[in-house]
């Protein structure tokens, strides 16, 4: 079926995402999505290298230079955020199987020197779950009395994270406790590692916000100032981006720029299996959103792709 699927679609590249790898969700991520774990993940990529080619970075980027188009029924395989689990679960599976790989790193939590909002509320509903204590101090920063602390704290925002730091002194959380002793990060030192491995390391904004709530301005700053970081670091060849969260709402202009600035080579979107606008912005199918197999994901994606034909919806508008 799946075969028949891409035929149809015309679509033969994609571009699996992933945040991690593990048999023991940590708490920063346990109330954010489902973790793949260790056999889920090998049973992906033994799914995908029977019906894809693994690609690299490179490979895509050059055959987009040469062709107009990434390279045809091939896989290019990418991980955000750079996390721990990466190196420890994930990579040594990745290059028995003799995959490339891309990982997108934030310069902000590189070496664990801060903690991405969004995990920073994932440990505080873990401990408001875990510890069943009434913290009346909540009260002091939940404006709908109507919604409970666990929703709250996955309704905080970029622009009012400072919001977590408040509660967690509320509720008794060090978050530099917890980056010391969970290390939830990779350091510099163990991405040059990964990059002396052949993995690709690129950018991933300076501190993940979604941008589509930024201005121009600030848009610009994080990714200009992630790539420039990532290319002082590693020196690659290319300059690669992924959108923190989605690129959704970001217009043509911004592209226009970023491109025709030469701030960045080839950027990447979540949207899933689309059509898209700028031949190097290309678009991943996030797997953590769905606690399927990858077989079962991807047939979810082409057959949403052929229904969205007659709508005109299977291209990105910008």
């Amino acid at each position: 079926m799946l075969k028949t699927l891409i035929k149809i679609t015309g679509q033969s590249f994609i571009s699996p995402l992933y945040h991690t790898v593990s048999d023991d969700t940590p708490a920063h991520i346990k109330h954010l999505f489902k973790v793949r774990s260790i056999k889920q993940f090998e049973d992906d990529l033994d799914f995908l290298l029977k019906n894809y080619k693994p690609v690299s970075i490179y490979e895509t980027y050059d055959h987009i230079n040469k062709y107009g188009n990434p390279p045809n029924n091939s896989f290019m395989l990418t991980f955000d955020d750079g996390l721990r689990e990466f190196k420890d679960f994930a990579f040594p599976i990745i290059k028995r199987k003799g995959i490339p790989v891309s990982i997108f790193i934030n310069p902000s939590f590189v070496d664990n020197k801060q903690l991405f909002f969004r995990f920073k509320a994932s440990i505080l509903t873990e401990k408001l779950i875990t510890n069943k204590r009434n913290f009346k101090c909540l009260d002091d920063f939940i404006i709908n009395k109507k919604t409970t602390p666990e929703r709250f704290l996955k309704s905080v925002t970029y622009k009012n994270k400072s919001v977590l730091d408040n509660i967690a002194k509320c509720i008794g959380i060090d978050f530099d406790e917890y980056l010391t002793k969970n290390r939830p990060y990779l350091t510099l030192n163990e991405l040059s590692e990964l990059k002396n491995n052949e993995v690709y390391i690129g950018a991933h904004s300076i501190d993940h916000p979604l941008f589509n709530m930024l201005n121009n301005e600030e848009q610009t700053f994080q990714l200009k100032q992630s790539v420039d970081f990532v290319k002082q670091k590693f020196n690659s060849r290319i300059k690669g981006f992924s959108f923190p969260f989605t690129d959704y709402g970001l217009n043509k202009d911004f592209f226009n720029k970023i491109f025709n600035e030469e701030m960045v080579d080839i950027t990447f979107g979540t949207a899933g299996i689309k059509k898209e606008q700028f031949k190097y912005h290309l678009q991943r199918i996030p797997v953590e959103n769905y606690n399927k197999g990858i077989k079962q994901i991807l047939i979810h994606q082409y057959l949403y792709y052929i229904l969205k034909i007659p709508f005109f919806k299977n291209t990105v508008k910008r």
